[in-house]
């Protein structure tokens, strides 16, 4: 249901952003398992579960709408300015990927709408391994070139709808 406070014609999205150092940037997979830990780090953290939690107001416009999610880069200072902002970083492997709550897609904070989103391209220096047993397998169709940021929010969409999904009798954790 929509908050009848808001335009309905406004439109949210997560912003996710990670970090890329130009002399060791993540691994593809990396980048993009993180962004599907991400995202499911948000969706159960207490400042979006709880009815009074600071994000949740916000979450809840977002998902009654699109489940946008937008991935940009950032290093350095760049990187040092997003941090100081409220999120959670979620570091993977080689990746460290920064969620934050919900924003408009056309009010977004200075110093994550000044960040690139053209461009965020990885690659696997090593094909990935075999996942674990009994560990959830998001699968990309491999017909579709897409950009590491843009497979990386595709992720994240996955692994949300897969929350979604499951019972709510499941015990589900997010490491």
């Amino acid at each position: 249901m929509q908050d009848a406070s808001r335009d309905e014609g406004q439109q949210f999205a997560l912003p996710l952003v990670i970090l890329v150092d130009r002399a060791a940037p993540p691994a593809r997979t990396d980048a993009l398992e993180g962004a599907a830990r991400a995202v499911l780090r948000f969706l159960s953290d207490p400042r979006v579960t709880e009815p009074a939690g600071e994000w949740a107001a916000a979450a809840r416009d977002w998902e009654d709408a699109r489940i946008r999610k937008v991935v940009r880069r950032a290093r350095g200072a760049s990187w040092a300015r997003a941090s100081a902002l409220p999120g959670i970083t979620v570091t993977h492997r080689s990746a460290e990927i920064r969620v934050y709550p919900p924003v408009p897609v056309d009010e977004w904070p200075a110093d994550l709408a000044r960040l690139q989103v053209a461009g965020t391209d990885f690659d696997d220096q090593r094909p990935p391994g075999e996942p674990a047993a009994a560990t959830p397998v998001l699968w990309l169709n491999p017909g579709l070139p897409m950009t590491a940021g843009k497979a990386m929010a595709q992720a994240g969409h996955g692994a949300q709808l897969a929350w979604w999904a499951l019972s709510p009798t499941l015990p589900f954790r997010v490491a």
